[in-house]
């Protein structure tokens, strides 16, 4: 069941709901690289495969997001019954931090060891285990005394009256133990890359990656994968397509149209057989082949925006869109441009089209993988028609899909 939480902005959105009884998770730690199955660096798309594939122990996945800000603020997906929370970085989409915020509902092991669950991850446990580091820094405003390693830092709360102990130039006391005998438990764990748990770096793609490969997209003309060096255009045939991108996903005939009453023609073929879709998930592409010519009729780009009720059927696809502006200025827009900035550059569109999300979509119908009749939490996506292009736009603005198309097929 998909639910929507909104405060100041920020919205959270269930994106997996399971069994009311789950196993434990027991992931292996290994600082700077990974917490058990979740790797950093590795693509949302690949995560949510993780997590479905188990979804005894990843029993209730949520994404959270501010809808106002897709390009600078986290993606997150909170495993709300785990105590972790996997950040994302906006643009790439790939994971750039692992934090565990409850550390009593999961269990760590580290070289062999138990650092929380089975056991109280006490500052002396820790610093037992992993071993000897720089003097923490303690954070006076959240109470919190962070002991960091390479690649993974622990939180542990102070008592404001003991401040002045860890604080400062002159703060150079571990807290193995409080001055009241108590010893200090750790509350919160980060993963990260880098040197810097506050400013965590994306590790490096494989050098064969293809992950945010640059899609050059020109209108009236087609696109290329700048990396692979291929292009489609709309005289491309099947046969080109499959030999430059490879095999699709997916074939499917367009069963429904609900625009044809807009349409001079229709596209059939003698037997009744309607245009096919080729659908590559992975690239966040799709294409619309005519029956009768077998050609490319369509272009179909997805942004993966998490404001999109289709979000996670498609990888982002960095579509690098080539446009003439008002003043005759060449222009590129990427996947995370919103609204307000294409229109400047295009103009006033003509009346958008409005596609309630819940019905059997005109443009998106043959695209997703999912069967769900459910609502968009969003509200309507809007279509905003220009020669040679259409724009889906989100309320909030956010661009949704890009699709180009050949003259004389709207």
């Amino acid at each position: 069941q998909t639910q929507l939480e909104t405060r100041q902005g920020h919205h959270r959105k269930i994106l997996l709901g399971g069994m009311a009884n789950s196993s434990v998770f027991s992931p292996v730690l290994l600082p700077g690289r990974r917490l058990g199955s979740f790797e950093l660096g590795a693509t949302i798309a690949s995560v949510v495969d993780v997590l479905r594939e188990d979804s005894f122990t990843f029993r209730k996945v949520a994404v959270e997001f501010c809808v106002e800000d897709l390009v600078s603020a986290d993606l997150s997906l909170s495993l709300t019954e785990n105590g972790t929370r996997l950040r994302f970085d906006p643009v790439s989409q790939r994971l750039r931090l692992i934090e565990v915020f409850d550390l009593s509902r999961l269990s760590i092991f580290y070289s062999g060891s138990s650092c929380c669950g089975a056991v109280s991850p006490t500052f002396r446990l820790i610093y037992d285990l992993f071993g000897p580091t720089y003097p923490g820094e303690y954070d006076a405003a959240k109470q919190l005394y962070w002991l960091q390693y390479p690649g993974v830092a622990f939180a542990f709360p102070i008592p404001a009256e003991y401040s002045k102990l860890y604080a400062g130039p002159s703060g150079t006391e571990l807290p193995l133990t409080l001055p009241n005998g108590e010893a200090p438990v750790a509350s919160s764990i980060r993963v990260f890359s880098g040197s810097d748990r506050s400013a965590p770096v994306l590790p490096p793609l494989p050098a064969n990656s293809f992950h945010m490969e640059p899609v050059v997209a020109e209108v009236h003309k087609g696109a290329t994968w700048s990396v692979r060096g291929c292009s489609v255009t709309f005289s491309s045939t099947p046969q080109d397509v499959i030999s430059d991108l490879g095999s699709p996903c997916t074939v499917v005939h367009k069963r429904l149209n609900k625009l044809r009453i807009h349409e001079s023609e229709e596209s059939v073929d003698g037997t009744g057989c309607s245009d096919y879709f080729f659908n590559y998930p992975a690239l966040g592409v799709d294409l619309l082949f005519d029956i009768r010519t077998h050609t490319v009729r369509k272009l179909v780009f997805h942004t993966n925006s998490p404001a999109d009720g289709d979000f996670n059927v498609y990888t982002k696809c960095n579509i690098a869109l080539q446009l003439t502006a008002l003043d005759g200025t060449a222009v590129t827009v990427g996947p995370d441009a919103r609204w307000e900035e294409l229109q400047a550059i295009l103009g006033e569109p003509t009346r958008p089209a409005v596609h309630n999300n819940n019905s059997t979509s005109p443009t998106k119908q043959s695209f997703s993988a999912s069967s769900s009749s459910e609502a968009c939490p969003f509200g309507p996506s809007l279509f905003y028609c220009y020669p040679g292009l259409i724009l889906e736009v989100a309320k909030s603005g956010s661009l949704l899909t890009v699709i180009l198309f050949s003259e004389g097929n709207a």
